[in-house]
């Protein structure tokens, strides 16, 4: 019986902000007379996250680019197509033999003397992951500028690996 019951649950993720994560269950109609009084509590697993601080969070990385400097010039949100025209040293991630196509997201910041400071990926599978990270984090750039001065910028990129291909 305990069996069958475990076989009907239903389990539902919902996933709020600062990671964390409810798992709710619910039993199926085959059992009427049985209420689900479990629900369980716990936090998510984090993305992984490269360059940060010791304490070492994406946001408090971010927050020392406090967004407020979106408004001052202080901090940009950048384009793919700006990434690509300010890159000096920029080499694609190494292919993980994966079988069909994986898309990994990752953000980055990149400060005003053009080097990655925070970065993390948000989306993909883990191995991939790591291999992304692993090659934004040697990432290059001349500084962005706005009206002559550099400026940090941030925003997300998207790699798309098919076999042993990898564009973003």
């Amino acid at each position: 019986m305990r069996q069958a019951i475990m076989k009907t649950f239903r389990r539902t993720n919902v996933v709020l902000t600062g990671f964390l994560l409810i798992n709710c269950f619910f039993i199926g109609p085959q059992f009427p007379g049985i209420k689900a009084q479990e629900a369980e509590l716990s936090l998510a697993e984090p993305p992984e996250t490269r360059n940060c601080s010791q304490q070492n969070d994406f946001f408090e990385c971010l927050s020392k680019y406090n967004p407020l400097k979106f408004e001052t010039g202080e901090l940009k949100w950048f384009k793919t197509s700006d990434l690509k025209r300010l890159a000096k040293k920029v080499s694609k991630p190494k292919p993980v033999h994966a079988k069909g196509t994986t898309i990994v997201t990752v953000e980055i910041i990149i400060d005003t003397r053009g080097e990655v400071v925070c970065s993390r990926a948000t989306s993909g599978h883990p191995l991939v992951r790591v291999a992304t990270l692993n090659a934004i984090e040697k990432w290059k750039f001349n500084p962005y500028k706005v009206d002559k001065k550099p400026t940090a910028i941030a925003g997300r990129i998207s790699f798309k690996f098919e076999g042993n291909k990898v564009s973003f």
